[in-house]
């Protein structure tokens, strides 16, 4: 599977090839924009609701895209706010081995296939072609968890998935860079936390942490 990044990427250079073409217009202060990223996941937490050993289960990198809209006041150029929806999906290390009274074992399931929403508010530096931010977004998620089958010495067993939505939150930092006055680009740097919880054969409360790193364009009116 290509990853998100790499098309963002290839429509980031689109954009950049045809924006040049394109007149100005008067802007309104609202934009709308997209946005793909390469997602860093942090050793996911999971603490069993039956009193057991919580334990910190390691994953691969994944990938996010998204759509946003936002508005920047004419008044007040130093803030933004943004409604932002992605989604995003990480797997677990397959390869990693964990060890307990028993022995040793492997998991092998998909975790945080994630849509969420955020309400992005943003404190800018307005002036000139570049704009470096940064933010805080509160949000909600709808997390889905795959199957996960345990691989053991001994044999294997699978628990079946769940669904869960829970608050969430992100930090922001990044550059976003005028290339005309309607059209830009940014980079972007996420700090993304959600707690979902889990019935079921999971029976589990979850803590997700994640780097995220993005690329976006957008188009202001």
């Amino acid at each position: 599977m290509k990853r998100i990044s790499l098309v963002l990427s290839l429509l980031l250079l689109v954009f950049c090839s045809t924006v040049a073409m394109a007149a100005d217009e008067e802007t309104s202060g609202f934009y709308v924009g997209i946005l793909g990223g390469y997602v860093m996941p942090k050793d996911m937490g999971v603490t069993p609701k039956d009193g057991s050993t919580q334990n910190d289960i390691a994953m691969d990198k994944g990938d996010l895209a998204g759509i946003k809209v936002g508005y920047i006041p004419p008044v007040a150029k130093y803030l933004a706010t943004e409604l932002e929806y992605n989604y995003s999906k990480n797997s677990f290390d397959n390869g990693k081995q964990y060890t307990d009274s028993g022995g040793s074992y492997t998991l092998d399931g998909t975790t945080n296939n994630m849509h969420a929403f955020f309400l992005n508010l943003k404190l800018r530096y307005p002036e000139g072609s570049f704009h470096p931010y940064i933010g805080i977004g509160p949000g909600y998620s709808w997390v889905k968890q795959g199957d996960v089958t345990l691989r053991a010495t001994g044999g294997s067993g699978t628990m079946a998935g769940g669904t869960s939505s829970q608050f969430a939150y992100q930090l922001l930092a990044g550059l976003d860079c005028d290339i005309t006055k309607n059209w830009g680009v940014g980079i972007g740097y996420k700090y993304v936390q959600v707690k979902p919880s889990f019935g079921g054969d999971l029976n589990a409360d979850i803590d997700y942490k994640a780097h995220v790193v993005t690329l976006g364009v957008n188009y202001s009116f």
